[in-house]
This record gives C-alpha cells, structure tokens and sequence, in this order.
C-alpha cells in the first residue's frame, strides 16, 4: 500500500512563503547517529501538495563523501531487499546475500584513496512526476560494512536555501546553534515528524503562528 501525505497551506501564507524564498522540505530521519540527513524532496509552496511513495529501496553509493551543503549524487544504486547485504566492488553493486536482521547492509570492497558515501535511495511521486531520490548517505571506507533501517517516518518543514538530495547538519536541524551551520546557510523551521508505520495517510496543514507544519486539516481561512 503506497504511503500518502496531504500538504496544506491557506493561500495568503503561501504567497508569504513564495515571498521569502521557503520552499516545503521533506526528509526521513536515519534510525542510526549519522551527523548528516539528506533532503529528500524540496518542494514550492502551494494551496495543496500531494505526494506518495511505497515500500521499495534501492542500494546506493554516492560520487563522493558526505558534507553539509553538498548535493549528493548516485554512483551507483540496485534494488535492495530488507535482510540482505549487498556488496560494493568497482562494477556496482552484486545481488544480495541474506542476512539476520530487518536492515539493508552495505559492504565496500574497493580500496580506493577517499571515502566516499553509501545509503539508500526510494521514489517519491509528486504533480511533478516520480523521481528516485536519496533518503540517507553514510561516509565508509574499504572493508567497512554500513547497517541501515528504514524508520517509516517523515519530516516536514519550511527552508530556504535547500534543495533536494542536499546534506544538512542533523545537529544543526536539532539544536539550532549557530555554530552547528557554518558549512552551509540554510534558514529551517521546527519539524513535524509524522509516522507512516501507524498509518500511511497523513495530513500536514501549515500554522503561519508557528512558521511549522501540524498533523491533521485545520479550518480554512484566505488571510
């Protein structure tokens, strides 16, 4: 069953939002202590944004590390399967072998000079079409094995200065600090964490009080 989520936004804020350059950002929080979280979806304010997404993953590795600000792209990625570890060689990544465990697992085998990223990719389907989009990355190095699970929850929130597949500061986004964002100015609002593992229907309305987004549909109102 695909998941859902119902953006809202009362006209007049969508007009203020346009006006200071906020865009709605969606990300899926790492179940792990990963420092960076990824920008899945950056999306232009609007009455009503819809969008949807299952179940599937895709392996990934990126072109290089991971560092705030930077836009992650994919080397190389291939379906993936929960309880499986998938090997990374110079040719992409092999078939799957089973393992203990709910999580997708990655081992690097090539030995090269700098790290690079590896994580997973899922699609995400908006009025723009279907895209395949990253929702986590992890720096490793040979001979390392990354374990990832999927949390089947979303983030949602208003930003500027992001756009998607960005790598943001996951301390930054928690704690606010200023001296948690000197490698890249982004401007975020509190987020919304809504979860898709007690239902795959959600709504989020926007509170113009808060500069934040609210689970469920408030009364509408033109100002």
């Amino acid at each position: 069953m695909p998941n859902t989520l119902t953006v809202a936004i009362a006209p007049a804020d969508v007009e203020t939002l346009r006006t200071c350059y906020q865009r709605v950002v969606l990300l899926q929080p790492a179940n792990s202590n990963l420092r960076y979280e990824i920008a899945w979806a950056v999306l232009p304010p609007a009455a009503t944004i819809q969008v949807s997404w299952g179940d599937d993953h895709r392996v990934a590795s990126s072109t290089s590390g991971v560092t705030a600000g930077q836009v992650v792209t994919a080397a190389f990625s291939a379906p993936a399967t929960a309880g499986s570890r998938y090997t990374l060689t110079d040719a992409g990544f092999d078939t799957g072998t089973p393992v203990e465990g709910v999580g997708y697992q990655i081992l690097d085998a090539v030995n090269r000079p700098s790290p690079i990223a590896v994580g997973l990719l899922q699609e995400l389907t908006t009025g723009d079409g279907t895209s395949l989009l990253p929702i986590w990355m992890q720096p490793i190095m040979f001979n390392q094995l990354a374990s990832l699970t999927a949390t089947k929850a979303v983030q949602i929130f208003v930003a500027s200065g992001v756009t998607c597949g960005m790598v943001l500061d996951s301390d930054w986004l928690t704690t606010r600090r200023s001296d948690r964002c000197a490698e890249v100015t982004v401007v975020a609002g509190p987020q919304l964490t809504l979860d898709f593992r007690a239902q795959t229907a959600w709504t989020a309305t926007y509170d113009r009080a808060t500069n934040s987004f609210v689970p469920g549909v408030r009364p509408a109102r033109g100002n």
